[in-house]
Protein backbone atom coordinates (compact mmCIF):
# COMPACT_ATOMS: atom_id res chain seq x y z
CA UNK A 1 0.00 0.00 0.00
CA UNK A 2 2.73 2.00 1.17
CA UNK A 3 4.44 1.66 -2.53
CA UNK A 4 1.19 2.53 -4.63
CA UNK A 5 1.23 5.54 -2.39
CA UNK A 6 4.37 6.61 -3.84
CA UNK A 7 6.61 6.56 -0.55
CA UNK A 8 10.29 5.81 -1.17
CA UNK A 9 11.60 2.68 -0.26
CA UNK A 10 8.39 1.01 0.79
CA UNK A 11 8.81 -1.87 -1.36
CA UNK A 12 12.10 -3.26 0.61
CA UNK A 13 9.67 -3.45 3.87
CA UNK A 14 8.56 -6.66 3.58
CA UNK A 15 12.07 -8.44 2.40
CA UNK A 16 13.16 -6.05 5.45
CA UNK A 17 10.88 -7.83 7.89
CA UNK A 18 11.23 -10.92 7.11
CA UNK A 19 15.08 -10.24 7.57
CA UNK A 20 14.31 -9.28 11.38
CA UNK A 21 12.23 -12.58 11.85
CA UNK A 22 14.51 -14.56 10.25
CA UNK A 23 17.27 -13.04 12.12
CA UNK A 24 15.34 -13.15 15.39
CA UNK A 25 14.84 -17.19 15.09
CA UNK A 26 18.31 -17.41 14.47
CA UNK A 27 19.69 -15.10 17.21
CA UNK A 28 17.64 -16.72 20.00
CA UNK A 29 18.44 -20.22 18.63
CA UNK A 30 22.24 -19.84 20.02
CA UNK A 31 21.89 -17.77 22.76
CA UNK A 32 17.98 -18.84 24.48
CA UNK A 33 20.10 -22.05 26.24
CA UNK A 34 22.99 -20.13 27.10
CA UNK A 35 20.92 -17.09 28.98
CA UNK A 36 19.22 -19.76 30.40
CA UNK A 37 21.71 -21.37 31.97
CA UNK A 38 22.89 -17.69 33.43
CA UNK A 39 19.45 -17.11 34.90
CA UNK A 40 18.90 -20.61 36.58
CA UNK A 41 15.91 -21.51 34.73
CA UNK A 42 17.36 -24.32 32.35
CA UNK A 43 16.14 -27.59 32.57
CA UNK A 44 18.37 -30.44 33.16
CA UNK A 45 19.95 -33.05 31.09
CA UNK A 46 17.61 -35.99 31.32
CA UNK A 47 20.88 -38.17 32.92
CA UNK A 48 18.64 -39.22 36.08
CA UNK A 49 16.65 -42.11 36.83
CA UNK A 50 13.08 -43.53 37.03
CA UNK A 51 12.46 -45.83 39.53
CA UNK A 52 9.97 -48.31 39.58
CA UNK A 53 10.15 -49.86 43.26
CA UNK A 54 10.94 -48.21 45.89
CA UNK A 55 12.23 -51.14 48.29
CA UNK A 56 15.02 -51.01 50.13
CA UNK A 57 17.40 -52.33 46.94
CA UNK A 58 16.23 -49.62 44.87
CA UNK A 59 16.85 -46.67 47.74
CA UNK A 60 19.86 -47.89 48.69
CA UNK A 61 20.88 -47.59 44.54
CA UNK A 62 18.73 -44.40 44.44
CA UNK A 63 20.45 -42.28 47.02
CA UNK A 64 24.15 -43.03 45.91
CA UNK A 65 23.27 -42.16 42.80
CA UNK A 66 21.68 -39.08 43.77
CA UNK A 67 24.97 -38.20 46.54
CA UNK A 68 26.86 -38.38 42.76
CA UNK A 69 24.48 -35.59 41.13
CA UNK A 70 22.24 -37.27 39.26
CA UNK A 71 18.16 -36.92 39.89
CA UNK A 72 16.13 -40.02 41.27
CA UNK A 73 12.27 -39.88 41.17
CA UNK A 74 11.00 -43.45 42.96
CA UNK A 75 7.33 -44.68 42.18
CA UNK A 76 5.54 -47.26 44.55
CA UNK A 77 2.56 -48.45 45.27
CA UNK A 78 3.36 -49.48 48.89
CA UNK A 79 3.02 -46.70 50.99
CA UNK A 80 5.88 -48.12 53.51
CA UNK A 81 8.67 -48.00 50.70
CA UNK A 82 7.53 -44.52 50.01
CA UNK A 83 7.41 -43.32 53.14
CA UNK A 84 10.82 -44.71 54.21
CA UNK A 85 12.20 -42.96 50.86
CA UNK A 86 10.84 -39.44 51.43
CA UNK A 87 12.26 -39.90 54.82
CA UNK A 88 15.69 -40.99 53.38
CA UNK A 89 15.52 -37.44 51.09
CA UNK A 90 14.41 -38.74 48.30
CA UNK A 91 12.03 -37.82 45.24
CA UNK A 92 8.87 -40.31 45.64
CA UNK A 93 5.57 -40.48 43.24
CA UNK A 94 2.91 -42.82 45.11
CA UNK A 95 0.82 -44.36 42.59
CA UNK A 96 1.17 -46.73 39.69
CA UNK A 97 3.43 -45.33 36.90
CA UNK A 98 1.00 -47.66 34.51
CA UNK A 99 -1.76 -45.50 35.06
CA UNK A 100 -3.09 -42.52 33.36
CA UNK A 101 -3.16 -40.30 36.05
CA UNK A 102 1.21 -40.82 36.44
CA UNK A 103 1.12 -38.81 32.95
CA UNK A 104 -0.28 -35.75 34.51
CA UNK A 105 1.64 -36.38 37.88
CA UNK A 106 4.98 -37.61 37.47
CA UNK A 107 7.34 -34.76 37.01
CA UNK A 108 10.25 -35.93 34.57
CA UNK A 109 12.88 -33.60 34.55
CA UNK A 110 15.88 -34.23 34.76
CA UNK A 111 15.05 -38.34 34.00
CA UNK A 112 15.84 -39.43 31.28
CA UNK A 113 16.18 -43.79 32.44
CA UNK A 114 13.87 -45.99 33.50
CA UNK A 115 14.98 -48.69 35.84
CA UNK A 116 11.96 -50.90 36.34
CA UNK A 117 12.97 -53.28 39.02
CA UNK A 118 10.14 -54.69 41.23
CA UNK A 119 9.34 -58.43 41.42
CA UNK A 120 6.14 -58.27 38.98
CA UNK A 121 7.68 -58.87 35.51
CA UNK A 122 4.89 -58.36 33.60
CA UNK A 123 4.72 -54.69 35.71
CA UNK A 124 8.03 -54.29 34.46
CA UNK A 125 7.85 -54.81 31.06
CA UNK A 126 4.54 -53.11 30.56
CA UNK A 127 6.28 -49.92 32.38
CA UNK A 128 9.02 -50.34 29.56
CA UNK A 129 6.48 -50.29 26.95
CA UNK A 130 5.57 -47.40 28.51
CA UNK A 131 8.43 -45.41 28.83
CA UNK A 132 9.96 -46.57 25.78
CA UNK A 133 7.65 -44.20 24.38
CA UNK A 134 8.94 -41.54 26.81
CA UNK A 135 12.43 -42.38 26.95
CA UNK A 136 13.62 -44.25 23.62
CA UNK A 137 13.76 -47.97 24.37
CA UNK A 138 17.82 -47.75 24.54
CA UNK A 139 17.16 -46.09 28.13
CA UNK A 140 14.68 -48.22 29.56
CA UNK A 141 15.58 -51.36 31.69
CA UNK A 142 14.19 -54.31 33.62
CA UNK A 143 15.88 -56.80 35.73
CA UNK A 144 15.93 -60.18 34.69
CA UNK A 145 12.84 -62.38 35.38
CA UNK A 146 13.35 -64.87 38.06
CA UNK A 147 11.79 -68.14 36.63
CA UNK A 148 11.73 -69.50 33.18
CA UNK A 149 8.03 -69.50 34.08
CA UNK A 150 8.12 -65.96 33.86
CA UNK A 151 10.13 -65.63 31.09
CA UNK A 152 7.33 -67.26 29.05
CA UNK A 153 4.84 -64.62 29.64
CA UNK A 154 7.00 -61.73 28.40
CA UNK A 155 8.05 -61.73 24.70
CA UNK A 156 11.31 -60.15 24.61
CA UNK A 157 9.90 -57.44 21.58
CA UNK A 158 7.66 -56.29 24.71
CA UNK A 159 10.60 -55.83 27.20
CA UNK A 160 12.73 -53.67 28.12
CA UNK A 161 16.85 -53.81 28.19
CA UNK A 162 18.20 -56.44 30.82
CA UNK A 163 19.55 -54.40 33.84
CA UNK A 164 23.17 -55.05 35.00
CA UNK A 165 26.11 -57.29 33.40
CA UNK A 166 24.92 -60.69 34.64
CA UNK A 167 21.14 -60.52 33.75
CA UNK A 168 20.14 -60.25 37.97
CA UNK A 169 17.03 -60.96 39.28
CA UNK A 170 15.03 -59.32 42.08
CA UNK A 171 15.71 -62.31 44.47
CA UNK A 172 19.80 -62.14 43.35
CA UNK A 173 19.50 -58.24 44.96
CA UNK A 174 17.47 -58.91 48.07
CA UNK A 175 20.22 -61.43 48.25
CA UNK A 176 23.13 -59.81 47.64
CA UNK A 177 22.16 -56.75 49.78
CA UNK A 178 20.92 -59.26 52.87
CA UNK A 179 24.32 -60.51 52.59
CA UNK A 180 26.04 -56.58 53.04
CA UNK A 181 26.77 -55.68 49.73
CA UNK A 182 27.34 -51.76 49.53
CA UNK A 183 27.19 -49.44 46.89
CA UNK A 184 31.18 -48.34 45.62
CA UNK A 185 32.88 -46.56 43.16
CA UNK A 186 35.89 -46.82 41.35
CA UNK A 187 37.97 -45.07 39.25
CA UNK A 188 39.37 -46.78 36.26
CA UNK A 189 43.11 -46.06 35.48
CA UNK A 190 46.42 -47.43 33.63
CA UNK A 191 46.82 -49.68 36.55
CA UNK A 192 43.61 -50.65 37.53
CA UNK A 193 41.34 -52.07 35.28
CA UNK A 194 38.31 -53.69 35.04
CA UNK A 195 40.17 -57.25 35.46
CA UNK A 196 42.04 -55.98 38.89
CA UNK A 197 38.55 -55.09 40.16
CA UNK A 198 36.76 -58.54 39.14
CA UNK A 199 40.26 -60.36 40.67
CA UNK A 200 39.73 -57.96 43.97
CA UNK A 201 35.91 -59.09 44.32
CA UNK A 202 35.64 -62.36 42.05
CA UNK A 203 32.10 -63.30 42.11
CA UNK A 204 31.21 -60.64 45.34
CA UNK A 205 29.94 -57.84 43.04
CA UNK A 206 27.36 -56.74 40.83
CA UNK A 207 28.29 -54.13 38.15
CA UNK A 208 25.55 -51.31 37.73
CA UNK A 209 26.79 -48.24 36.14
CA UNK A 210 29.61 -46.34 34.50
CA UNK A 211 30.10 -42.49 34.42
CA UNK A 212 32.38 -41.37 31.59
CA UNK A 213 35.35 -39.38 32.37
CA UNK A 214 33.69 -36.34 32.19
CA UNK A 215 31.91 -37.44 35.00
CA UNK A 216 28.65 -36.89 33.60
CA UNK A 217 27.71 -39.14 31.32
CA UNK A 218 26.14 -41.85 32.79
CA UNK A 219 25.36 -45.04 31.56
CA UNK A 220 23.60 -48.73 32.93
CA UNK A 221 25.66 -51.77 33.00
CA UNK A 222 24.10 -54.57 30.55
CA UNK A 223 25.35 -57.23 29.09
CA UNK A 224 25.87 -55.19 25.94
CA UNK A 225 27.77 -52.24 27.96
CA UNK A 226 32.06 -52.05 26.92
CA UNK A 227 34.85 -52.22 29.59
CA UNK A 228 34.62 -48.87 31.18
CA UNK A 229 37.59 -46.37 29.99
CA UNK A 230 40.66 -45.14 31.38
CA UNK A 231 39.70 -42.38 33.74
CA UNK A 232 35.84 -43.13 33.63
CA UNK A 233 34.58 -44.69 37.05
CA UNK A 234 32.77 -48.04 37.67
CA UNK A 235 30.10 -48.31 40.23
CA UNK A 236 28.97 -51.41 41.91
CA UNK A 237 27.24 -53.35 44.39
CA UNK A 238 29.92 -55.29 46.61
CA UNK A 239 30.95 -57.19 49.07
CA UNK A 240 33.41 -55.89 51.08
CA UNK A 241 35.78 -58.73 53.17
CA UNK A 242 34.80 -57.12 56.55
CA UNK A 243 30.98 -55.95 55.74
CA UNK A 244 27.99 -58.10 57.40
CA UNK A 245 25.73 -54.66 57.51
CA UNK A 246 22.98 -56.77 55.40
CA UNK A 247 19.59 -54.48 54.61
CA UNK A 248 18.47 -54.81 57.86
Amino acid sequence: ELAHEGFAGADVLVPLVFLVIVGTVVVNSFTAKPVARLLGVASPEPTGFLFMGAHAVSRRIATFLQQEGFSVLLSDTNYDNIAVARQEGLKTFYGNLLSERSDDEVDLTGIGNLLAMTSNDEANALAAVKYGREFDSQHVYQLEPSGPSERKQVGEESRGRVLFHHGTTYPDLEHAFGRGFVMKQTKITEKFRLKDFEALYGEDYIPMFTIAPNGKDIRVVTKETPEPEVGGTLIAAVLEPDNSEGLG
